[in-house]
């Protein structure tokens, strides 16, 4: 308790000294809530327009059960007044994890961690489990898929729809006959059941982002000549048996339900001479076709691989890579090649500036920073997140626009972290909820001063220490439990560096434990208007 207290008064501290232009008085003229509108998806009403989406992270045990620090870590958001929580990717077969280190829902001996997880939170945060699969793109197999000397004895590669590897990193899986399809179909629907048994609210398909729905769906991707390849009909094939078993099922037949999809692929967004992907016509109707199926909502996303330049946008910190890639060396094919793009220093630059090269004008301010390799500010108008934040937008129009049906929800993720920005896409009408994830890492109670920012009458709210989408802690993740790790945040505070990396430490460890010091900041300031801060 003491400790909430202190983050609280230290998160007061940072409130009072860094907003300036950052707050805007109410000038539009529409009457009541934007962003603390409640909404529904299916059955389930979300009291505001902000969802944590999936998140890395290897915080569970190693065999697929799961843990308190899962709990504490997902309490942690809900109490941090996010409307909703979509899971980390949950893995239907240990043979389809993309990392160690996941809780599953392969066997019904794991409903019970799901329900507790369930029951730990609050009852106006609804809990939706992204059901998933890796197909070729897995990251870390785990002992238990070590096909590696000396335990070579057998292929254990994850079953995918093409024996093709990735672009980047070479990873590969097994190409699934159709009778291996159909079982993949039934673990999905089987990993649905136990969902809606252990008491989860709804559910989101892994259906964006290079996993295996995207594998089966992009032109870029799928080489099959059956009837789950060719045409976009027979590409949709999977998504649609998937979808369609889950609502065969009676326990399941109106359990809420999220459709991920890559809606811009960007096939070719590091290596200019491949051909893209899938185009936005093509998304469109996979869009169709899934709410056709059942679906009640589509979450537009971009990437045909994980992590992809537009997902999650930003920079790379190109210095941080060598470590990822030391532990990913041996998981595919060019994963040594990467790493050793990366060691050393002229050949990272240019690794860089192909990886950053579709973002670069909203990262850099011209050319020469851009070779240089230095970023925009950090905060304010003119900061790359300010930049990119809504990157999806356009993409998610189109989808919004081409689904009639105001019952059928279109969430957009995209840097999303501003009052200004949120209200923005949802009053063009380009989608009706954002999704969050990295701000939330570094600003866990940041929904809540959204919130009570519209509620005082702005129009405009940015954390006085945004993310700076430097995605350090996405290059962490496949080794270390997930947190902020950009150390210039608490420079102001803490001069000292050995004093600063502590305070990052604890910070990044606070999202784990059973507290959560947003209401207490939310308390000690209630009786304050921000734009008073």
């Amino acid at each position: 308790m003491v400790g909430a207290v202190l983050c609280g008064i230290s998160r007061i501290i940072e409130l009072s000294t860094a907003y300036g232009d950052q707050i805007t008085k109410e000038e539009d003229s529409v009457d009541g809530p934007i962003i603390g509108a409640p909404f529904e998806i299916g059955r389930v009403r979300i009291k505001n327009r902000m969802l944590r989406s999936s998140i890395s992270g290897r915080i569970d045990n190693f065999d697929g059960s799961g843990s308190e620090w899962r709990i504490n870590f997902e309490k942690t958001f809900a109490k941090g007044g996010v409307g909703a929580i979509i899971s980390s990717h949950v893995p239907v077969h240990v043979g389809g994890r993309v990392l160690p280190n996941y809780a599953f829902i392969d066997t019904d001996d794991k409903i019970d961690f799901w329900r507790r997880l369930k029951l730990s939170l609050p009852n106006d945060c609804p809990y939706f489990l992204q059901l998933s699969y890796s197909g070729r793109q897995r990251d870390l197999g785990g002992i238990e898929n070590l096909d590696k000397p000396p335990f070579n004895h057998r292929d254990l590669r994850p079953w995918a729809p093409t024996e093709r590897p990735d672009f980047f990193n070479g990873l590969r899986g097994r190409r699934m006959s159709v009778e291996q399809i159909r079982e993949l179909v039934a673990m999905f629907v089987a990993g649905a059941r136990r969902a809606i048994e252990a008491g989860i609210d709804g559910l989101e398909l892994h259906s964006g982002n290079g996993y295996v729905f995207t594998q089966f769906i992009s032109s870029a991707i799928n080489d099959r000549n059956d009837e789950y390849g060719g045409s976009l009909k027979n590409r949709f094939r999977f998504w649609r048996e998937v979808i369609d078993g889950i609502r065969a099922q009676s326990a399941t037949r109106d359990m809420p339900l999220i459709a991920k999809l890559s809606v811009r692929e960007g096939d070719d967004a590091v290596y200019p001479w491949r051909l893209p992907g899938n185009t936005i016509e093509d998304a469109i109707q996979v869009a169709k076709w899934c709410v056709d199926a059942g679906a009640n909502a589509i979450h537009v996303t971009a990437g045909t691989i994980f992590p992809h330049p537009w997902n999650p946008a930003g920079y790379l910190p190109a210095d941080f890579v060598p470590r990822t890639y030391k532990t990913l060396i041996d998981s595919g094919t060019k994963t040594w090649l990467t790493y050793l793009a990366f060691r050393y220093r002229p050949t990272r630059a240019i690794a860089r500036m192909l990886w950053e090269r579709t973002n670069r004008h909203h990262l850099y301010d011209n050319l020469f920073d851009f070779v240089r390799g230095r970023p925009r500010p950090r905060t304010g108008k003119k900061s790359a997140a300010r930049s990119l934040e809504g990157v999806n937008s356009e993409a998610a129009h189109a989808i919004r626009t081409a689904i009639t049906d105001p019952a059928i929800k279109v969430l957009c993720t995209g840097a999303f972290q501003t009052l200004g920005g949120i209200r923005r896409v949802i009053l063009n009408g380009d989608c009706d909820a954002v999704t969050m994830v990295r701000p939330l890492i570094a600003n866990p109670c940041l929904p809540l001063f959204i919130l009570k920012a519209e509620e005082d009458g702005l129009t405009d709210y940015e954390s006085p220490e945004p993310c700076s989408l430097c995605n350090r802690c996405l290059l962490a993740a496949p080794e270390f439990p997930v947190g902020c790790l950009d150390e210039r945040r608490y420079e102001a505070r803490f001069p000292d560096p050995i004093e600063r990396y502590e305070e990052m430490m604890r910070q990044l460890f606070s999202l784990y434990k059973d507290h959560c010091c947003c209401s207490e900041i939310m308390d000690l300031r209630s009786n304050r208007d921000l734009s008073d801060l």
